[in-house]
């Protein structure tokens, strides 16, 4: 999906909501959040989403665009939840787009920068390197700093200091 797709498919996403009488909250992550936020990608597979409202609806609205739209069904995916629910929240977010029936929000580069490292995936580390560029952090230290913003201490996965290692001078 490229930032025309993404933002119609938000779009089909808040008509759909406002069609049941809600308006839906997201949190925008991964690629998405990577490509308008940061700039260092024209695509990504998915839209991650951490889904900040009622669940059930926003799924059955979800599955409703996947199928106007030809879409697979997991073209909005919450599957960062699961790290969301492993870090404290992010400390702000800030109204990216609002449509009608829907709101999206992001979180500071920091946040983001914080789930990459705590997701300790080798496949985060383009995204990781963008991330440090544009937060000025140069050194594995100053990286483990701003994760444990989020991330506490005794949380800290092996494979978050092996990324560490990957994408940071000592």
């Amino acid at each position: 999906m490229n930032r025309v797709e993404i933002e119609t498919y938000l779009q089909a996403l808040g008509h759909e909501l406002y069609s049941r009488g809600v308006t839906g909250k997201i949190l925008l992550l991964g690629g998405a959040f990577m490509m308008f936020e940061v700039g260092n990608r024209n695509s990504t597979n998915d839209i991650d989403a951490y889904i900040a409202s009622d669940y059930q609806l926003m799924y059955k609205a979800i599955a409703v665009v996947a199928q106007k739209a030809n879409l697979s069904p997991d073209w909005l995916n919450d599957n960062v939840a699961i790290v969301v629910h492993q870090v404290r929240p992010p400390k702000s977010q800030r109204l990216w787009k609002q449509f009608v029936g829907l709101q999206v929000y992001i979180p500071s580069l920091e946040y983001v920068f914080a789930l990459k490292l705590h997701a300790g995936r080798i496949k985060d580390d383009d995204d990781i390197k963008a991330l440090a560029m544009k937060l000025n952090i140069q050194t594995s230290d100053q990286a483990y700093q701003v994760m444990i913003q989020y991330v506490p201490v005794d949380h800290v996965k092996r494979e978050s200091l092996a990324v560490m290692r990957r994408c940071f001078k000592q």
